[in-house]
C-alpha cells in the first residue's frame, strides 16, 4: 500500500522520517518513558502528600491551635520568670536598733573635675543592742565600703549619782564608792544629804572594738562580725566611710538638670529614697520600722545651697576646699531613712508662715519659675490649716519646703519638712484661670501634705502594710478637696477617678492583693501600683461612710495619738423592698446587678427624669452595667441603651465620664474591623447635640461642671473625627503657629491644648510636627507644656515620624521624667504597629539605655504594650519575651498584667462583638 496508509508498519513510519525529525520537530505533544513516568505519578503523589501534612500542621487551624499554645507559653514563661527566682533574706535582724544617724556627704557637681557626679560620705548610726549578737548587718547598695573604713566603739562613760544610802543594807558602804561598773559605763555613788537622786556625766571616753571580719552580701547587705558579743541593752556606734556616684536614673541620689533663659545648663543633686533607695547613698538600717534622728552635713559650693528636712543650723567654711562650705543641719525628730531628704541646687525661694506660730513655708524652684510659685504656696497653707484642724495634731517640724525639681520620677514625695514636686505638679502661671492645672496641683499638695502625718507622724513597720499608708493619705486628700473645693463635685466623681480604675485591674488575674508578703526586693520597688493606691484609699473611704464621719475622724485622732488602728473591711447592705436598694452614693468595693426588670425601670426612669437618681449612682448603674456585660452577667444591650438617656437628659460630666470611657474601650477593641463606623457614628449621635450645645468656648459665669464636660465632649468629639470639631481644632493650631512669639503667646486655651495639638499633628505634615518639637527646646515652655507637647508628638499616624519620635527620645533629647509620655502618645493603632516594630528592632539600645530606670521601662509595659489587642499581637509579644526573657525579668509582673488585658480584648472580640452590632443595627 501507498505510505502512509493503515497497513503501515510502525517500522515502516520510523523509517521514512529520521530520528532527528522526531526528536526536534515534533507537532504532536510530548512523550517520555515508561519509566519517566511512573517517576513523574510518584512525585506527584508525594507532592500531593506532603501538601497535606503541610496543610495539617501549618494551615489555618493548626496556625490558631499554636497561637493557643503560644498564648498558654508566654503566661507560663511569665508565670516562671516570677517563680523561679529565689526567694532573698530581705529583712535585717531585730537584734539591733538604730537611735540616731550622724551623716556627712560631700558630692562633686563639676563638670570639669574628673571626679564629676561622685560624692564621698560618712555615717556614723548609734545603735541599741536588743539581744547579744556578734553581728551587724546593714542595707548596702552599689556602694564602695572597705574593712579599714569600718569600725565600731563604745563609749565608755563615768557618771557620778548621788543617792540615799539604806544605812541596814549599805552599812560596809563607803560613802563614795564604784557601782554597776561595766565595759560601758561605771557610776560613781555619793550619799545625798537631801534624799534627792541626781547624776552628772563626769567622763566619757570612746573605746573601739575589735572587728573580725567586713563584706558584702549580694551588694545587698554589709556584714559586721565582732570578735566579742555586743551586750543587750548597751549603746554603740558603727562608722562607716562610703563613696559612690550621683547617678542619672531618678533615684536615689541623682543628678538632673535644666537650662535657663540663657540656655545654660544648671546641674542639681537630689534623693528619692522610697520605698529602698536609702541603701543605695549610704549604709543604713532601711527598713520602715527603723525609725530614728538624723543629723545631716552636706557639702556645697557657696553659688549653690541646700535643702533637707530640718532647718539650716550653721554653714562652715572647708579651708583645704577654697569656695567650699558644710551646711549642718538641726537633729530630726525619729523617722525611717526613705523619708531623708536633701537636694544641692541653685535654687530660688518664695516663703509664707502659715499662721503667727506655724512653720513657715517654703516654695524652692528655678529663678525664672518663681513668678508661678503663689498659687502653690496659697493652697499649701490652706491645706495646712486645715489639716492641722481636721486631725488635731499640730505639724511638728517648724518648715515645710516645696520643691519644682526639674526630672523627678513621681507626681510628688512627701518626705518630712521637704515635699518634692515634679515641676507640672506645682508650677502655675500667675493669674493663670486653668482650673484643671490647679485642681492638679491642688490635690498633689494636699496627698503629699496628708502624708506629714500619716507616713511621717506614724509609720507602717513593713511595706506590706503601705496601703492603709497610701489608702489614709488619699482618702484624706479627698477629705480637703471636698471641704476647701466644694465646686470639683470630688466626692461624686472619686468613682471615676479613683475607685473604677481599681475594679478594672483587681478584676485581672494578675492582681494581687492589697497586703502582699514580699519575697524579693524587685517586690518592694514595685509596689507603688494602682491596687494599692486606689483599692486603698476606697476600703478607707468605704470605713468612713460605714462608721459615720465624726466616728472615723475620732478614730484618726486616736490613731495618731496612740499609734493603734482597728481594721474594719465591713459594709452595710441592707435592701429596700424598691428598685433603688442601692442608688445611694457609691462607697462599697463590689458591684451591684439587677434582674431585667429592674433594669428596665431604672433605664425608664433616666429616661424621664435622671435626676431623682443621685448623679454619683448614676455613674455607678452605667459602670456597673458595661463591666456585668463584659463578664456575660448581662446583655450588653442594657448598658448600651442606658447611654441613649444622656443624649438629652444628662448634663452632668460625672456620668457622660463614665459612659465614654467605657465607650471607648469599645471602640478601641473593635478599631480596624468593618463594624469600627458604624459603632463611631452612634457615639458621634451620642454628643452631638451636647457639644454643639456647650461650644468651644467658655460661657460667662457658667459653672464647673460645664467647663469639665465641655473638656471631656471636645476631646472625644475630636476623636471621633466630628467635622465641627476637627475643623475648629486645626483652627486653633493654625492661629497659634502663625503668631509671631508663638513661645510665649500660646492662644489656646489650657484645657484643650493636648486636644488640638493632638489633631494638628495627626492632620498635619511635617511642618506641623517640626513647630512643636521646635516649641519643646524653648527653655521658656512650662513644665505643664511640655508634658502635653510630648503627649501630643505621637499622635501622627506617619509611621516614619513615630520612628523619629522614637528615636529622638532615645538619643538625650528628652529628659527621663518625660519619657513615659512618648510611649503614651502613641498607643493608638498606627502608633503600636509602628512602636512595637521600633521596640524589637531597637530593644538592645532601649534596654542598656533605661536598664536602671524603673520609670521607664515599667511605662513601656504599662502605658505602651497593654495597649496591643489581637491574636497576632499576642504571638508577637510571645515572641518577643521569649528572646528578652532575662531583661525584662524586673517587669514580669507589669508583663503579667499587660498580657491579661491583651486577652480580655481578644476574648472580648469572640463573645460580644455580634451582639454588639446586632445592637447597633437594630436600634
Amino acid at each position: 500500500m501507498g505510505r502512509g496508509g493503515v497497513g503501515s508498519t510502525r517500522s515502516e513510519f520510523l523509517a521514512e522520517d529520521s530520528v532527528d525529525d522526531i526528536r526536534y520537530h515534533r507537532n504532536g505533544g510530548c512523550f517520555v518513558t515508561t519509566k519517566r513516568a511512573i517517576a513523574f505519578v510518584l512525585v506527584a503523589v508525594i507532592s500531593l502528600l506532603l501538601v497535606v501534612i503541610l496543610m495539617y500542621y501549618y494551615g489555618p487551624s493548626r496556625k490558631l491551635e499554636t497561637l493557643q499554645d503560644d498564648t498558654k507559653d508566654i503566661e507560663e514563661l511569665i508565670n516562671k520568670t516570677i517563680n523561679e527566682e529565689p526567694e532573698e533574706n530581705i529583712r535585717l535582724p531585730t537584734n539591733l536598733k538604730p537611735l540616731h544617724y550622724r551623716l556627712r556627704i560631700f558630692p562633686i557637681l563639676d563638670e570639669f573635675s574628673p571626679e564629676n557626679f561622685t560624692y564621698t560620705g560618712e555615717v556614723k548610726i548609734i545603735i541599741r543592742c536588743l539581744t547579744k549578737t556578734n553581728k551587724i548587718v546593714l542595707n548596702l547598695e552599689d556602694l564602695e565600703v572597705t574593712e579599714h573604713n569600718v569600725t565600731v566603739s563604745t563609749l565608755k562613760t563615768t557618771i557620778l549619782r548621788y543617792e540615799s544610802l539604806d544605812k541596814e543594807s549599805d552599812k560596809d558602804q563607803p560613802e563614795i564608792y564604784m557601782k554597776n561598773s561595766t565595759h560601758n559605763s561605771s557610776v560613781i555613788i555619793v550619799e545625798s544629804e537631801n534624799n534627792s537622786t541626781d547624776e552628772i556625766l563626769i567622763g566619757a571616753e570612746a573605746k573601739s572594738l575589735i572587728i573580725q571580719e567586713v563584706y558584702k552580701e549580694d551588694n545587698s547587705k554589709l556584714y559586721i562580725t565582732m570578735k566579742n558579743l555586743l551586750e543587750s541593752g548597751h549603746n554603740y556606734t558603727i562608722n562607716v566611710k562610703f563613696s559612690g556616684n550621683i547617678t542619672n536614673n531618678l533615684a536615689g541620689f541623682y543628678r538632673t538638670s535644666y537650662k535657663d533663659l540663657l540656655g545654660e545648663k544648671k546641674w542639681l543633686a537630689t534623693t528619692y529614697f522610697q520605698p529602698i533607695f536609702a541603701r543605695r547613698v549610704f549604709p543604713c538600717f532601711d527598713e520602715p520600722n527603723f525609725k530614728s534622728s538624723f543629723e545631716i552635713s552636706v557639702a556645697r559650693r557657696t553659688n549653690m545651697t541646700v535643702r533637707s528636712n530640718m532647718p539650716l543650723r550653721e554653714t562652715e567654711p572647708i579651708p583645704e576646699r577654697p569656695g567650699w562650705v558644710w551646711d549642718h543641719f538641726d537633729k530630726s525628730l525619729p523617722m525611717p531613712t526613705y523619708l531623708l531628704s536633701f537636694t544641692i541646687c541653685d535654687f530660688h525661694n518664695l516663703h509664707l508662715n502659715s499662721s503667727e506660730t506655724g512653720p513657715v513655708i517654703n516654695l524652692w524652684a528655678p529663678q525664672s519659675d518663681l513668678p508661678k510659685a503663689k498659687y502653690a504656696l496659697e493652697a499649701a497653707q490652706s491645706i495646712l490649716i486645715f489639716l492641722e484642724d481636721y486631725l488635731g495634731i499640730k505639724y511638728p517640724l517648724p518648715k515645710i519646703d516645696l520643691l519644682a525639681v526639674p526630672n523627678f520620677a513621681r507626681g510628688s514625695m512627701g518626705s518630712w519638712g521637704v515635699l518634692s514636686f515634679q515641676k507640672s505638679s506645682i508650677l502655675l502661671e500667675e493669674n493663670s484661670r486653668n482650673w484643671e492645672l490647679k485642681q492638679h496641683i491642688f490635690i498633689a499638695l494636699a496627698h503629699a501634705l496628708a502624708h506629714q502625718w500619716f507616713g511621717n507622724l506614724v509609720t507602717m513597720k513593713w511595706w506590706n502594710d503601705l496601703w492603709l499608708n497610701e489608702g489614709i493619705g488619699s482618702f484624706i486628700a479627698e477629705v480637703v478637696q471636698t471641704s476647701l473645693k466644694p465646686r470639683w463635685q470630688s466626692s461624686n466623681d472619686f468613682p471615676v477617678r479613683v475607685m473604677y480604675k481599681s475594679f478594672s485591674l483587681d478584676s485581672l488575674k494578675s492582681t494581687h492583693p492589697i497586703q502582699t508578703d514580699f519575697t524579693k526586693t524587685v517586690q518592694i520597688e514595685q509596689i507603688f501600683d494602682t491596687i494599692i493606691q486606689s483599692k486603698g484609699t476606697s476600703l478607707i473611704r468605704m470605713l468612713n461612710y460605714t462608721l459615720s464621719r465624726p466616728v472615723f475622724r475620732q478614730g484618726l485622732q486616736y490613731y495618731l495619738n496612740s499609734l493603734y488602728v482597728i481594721y474594719y473591711t465591713g459594709c452595710a447592705r441592707n435592701r429596700a423592698p424598691m428598685f433603688l436598694a442601692f442608688i445611694v452614693l457609691e462607697i462599697c468595693y463590689f458591684r451591684v446587678n439587677y434582674d431585667t426588670h429592674n433594669w428596665n425601670l431604672l433605664t425608664r426612669q433616666l429616661f424621664l427624669n435622671p435626676s431623682e437618681i443621685p448623679v454619683a449612682s448614676r455613674s455607678q448603674l452605667i459602670d456597673d452595667a458595661f463591666e456585668l456585660a463584659q463578664m456575660e452577667i448581662i446583655n450588653y444591650s442594657i448598658p448600651l441603651r442606658l447611654t441613649k438617656y444622656l443624649t438629652w437628659k444628662e448634663s452632668n460630666y460625672i456620668p457622660w465620664t463614665t459612659a465614654l470611657s467605657s465607650l471607648e474601650e469599645i471602640r478601641f477593641i473593635i478599631n480596624n474591623y468593618e463594624y469600627t463606623g458604624a459603632f463611631e457614628r452612634y457615639m458621634t449621635l451620642l454628643i452631638r447635640h451636647k457639644f454643639d450645645s456647650l461650644g468651644t468656648r467658655e460661657k460667662p459665669g457658667e459653672s464647673q461642671n460645664d467647663k469639665i464636660l465641655r473638656w471631656k465632649l471636645i476631646k472625644i468629639a475630636c476623636e471621633l473625627r466630628y467635622e465641627p470639631c476637627i475643623r475648629w481644632a486645626q483652627k486653633e493650631f493654625s492661629e497659634w503657629m502663625e503668631n509671631a512669639d508663638p513661645d510665649t503667646k500660646n492662644p489656646i486655651p489650657f484645657e484643650y491644648r493636648q486636644t488640638v495639638q493632638c489633631i494638628g499633628i495627626k492632620t498635619g505634615s511635617l511642618h506641623e510636627w517640626n513647630f512643636l518639637w521646635n516649641r519643646t527646646l524653648v527653655p521658656q515652655i512650662s513644665p505643664a507644656d511640655l508634658k502635653i507637647a510630648y503627649l501630643s508628638l505621637g499622635c501622627t499616624h506617619d509611621p516614619w515620624l513615630i520612628n523619629k519620635y522614637l528615636e529622638l527620645s532615645l538619643s538625650g533629647n528628652i529628659t527621663l521624667e518625660y519619657i513615659p509620655y512618648v510611649w503614651q502618645s502613641i498607643n493608638h493603632l498606627v502608633g503600636i504597629r509602628t512602636g512595637f516594630h521600633f521596640l524589637r528592632l531597637n530593644w538592645e539600645r532601649v534596654y542598656n539605655s533605661y536598664e536602671d530606670v524603673d520609670l521607664v521601662l515599667n511605662s513601656i509595659c504599662q502605658d505602651f504594650l497593654a495597649y496591643l489587642s489581637t491574636e497576632i499581637d499576642l504571638q508577637d509579644l510571645t515572641q518577643f519575651y521569649k528572646l528578652h526573657q532575662k531583661d525584662l525579668k524586673s517587669v514580669a509582673t507589669l508583663m503579667q498584667a499587660a498580657v491579661d488585658l491583651i486577652k480580655i480584648r481578644i476574648s472580648w472580640r469572640e463573645r460580644h462583638l455580634n451582639s454588639v452590632v446586632a445592637w447597633l443595627t437594630n436600634k
